[in-house]
C-alpha cells in the first residue's frame, strides 16, 4: 500500500532529522534503498509521485543530518 510506504519513508527522514546519531546507522543503511526508489522507472508515474517526493525528502534529510557519511556525488 502506497500510504504505508510513504509513511515509512517519512519516518526514516524524521529519524535522520530528529534523532541524530541514535539512528545514524539505520538511516545510512536505508539511503541506498531510497536512492534506488528515486531511480526506479516508475518513480515519476502519477501513482507513485507522492512516494517519490517523500523518498527525495528523506534522502535529503539523511544527507543533511550526516554530511560526513554521505557521498553527495552519488546522490
Amino acid at each position: 500500500d502506497e500510504d504505508v510506504q510513504r509513511a515509512a519513508v517519512y519516518g526514516v527522514g524524521t529519524c535522520a532529522e530528529k534523532c541524530g546519531t541514535l539512528y545514524q546507522s539505520f538511516c545510512l543503511e536505508a539511503l541506498p534503498h531510497l536512492l534506488s526508489l528515486i531511480e526506479h522507472p516508475d518513480a515519476k508515474a502519477p501513482s507513485t509521485v507522492l512516494l517519490t517526493d517523500n523518498v527525495m525528502s528523506a534522502a535529503a534529510k539523511i544527507a543533511t543530518a550526516f554530511p560526513q557519511s554521505v557521498d553527495l556525488t552519488t546522490m
